[in-house]
């Protein structure tokens, strides 16, 4: 397997037919690892006790279907045209439009990719302090948000080759913790949880929130 990586050479220009490589299982990896990150769980976790257990899982599973559906309405537009969702963005709002939306998405990205970023320098710092006894918080973030500055410098065609394998062990693990969770409690102790008596999330925002953050890189 050639591991080689290349900078990215994102452009405004159509992407072409020969250029266009990702295929179907380079996107469920790519969608997997988008997916299975750390803001992503600690949101979900964030609707329990407000919601019930059954009802945050419909409102997580309706918000994604519907979510899913306009993202895919927007790959048919992208794999016809080849151009980038911001490209396509012109047709419905014009040159100067468009260009609002894309600083928009720029400012997301940039406090998404901080957060995890940070989320993920937590989890590095407790590794460092368990193993070695190294408890430097600074260290952590400075060596995630390194990490994350190289994926962007790269782009998705740069680390394509390795996001199989990455996409791969965060399902492994993904997979582990719900088995962890459900040997040690059971659905029956998950579905009874008691609620909060003052929920400051309802279903109509856990919903909200669902759509918001499958759309975080559109």
């Amino acid at each position: 397997m050639n591991m080689h990586l290349n900078n990215g050479h994102d452009t405004i220009q159509p992407t072409q037919s020969e250029d266009r490589n990702l295929g179907l299982i380079g996107t469920i990896f790519l969608w997997t690892a988008a997916t299975l990150v750390t803001p992503t769980i600690m949101t979900g976790q964030m609707f329990i006790p407000d919601v019930s257990p059954s009802s945050a899982f419909f409102m997580v599973l309706l918000g994604s279907v519907l979510g899913c559906l306009a993202l895919g309405a927007v790959a048919v537009i992208g794999t016809r045209t080849g151009l980038p969702t911001f490209m396509i963005a012109r047709s419905t709002y014009g040159y100067h439009g468009s260009k609002i939306f894309a600083s928009l998405n720029v400012v997301i990205l940039t406090g998404w990719s901080l957060i995890q970023g940070y989320l993920g320098a937590l989890a590095l710092n407790k590794v460092t302090a368990t193993l070695f006894g190294l408890d430097n918080i600074l260290l952590a973030i400075f060596l995630t948000q390194g990490l994350v500055l190289v994926i962007t410098i790269l782009g998705h065609t740069g680390i394509q080759k390795i996001e199989g394998i990455a996409s791969s062990l965060m399902l492994i693990m993904a997979l582990a913790i719900t088995y962890k969770l459900l040997s040690e409690n059971g659905l029956g102790d998950i579905k009874n949880l008691p609620l909060s008596d003052t929920p400051s999330l309802t279903m109509a925002i856990v919903f909200d929130i669902v759509l918001a953050l499958d759309h975080p890189a559109m």
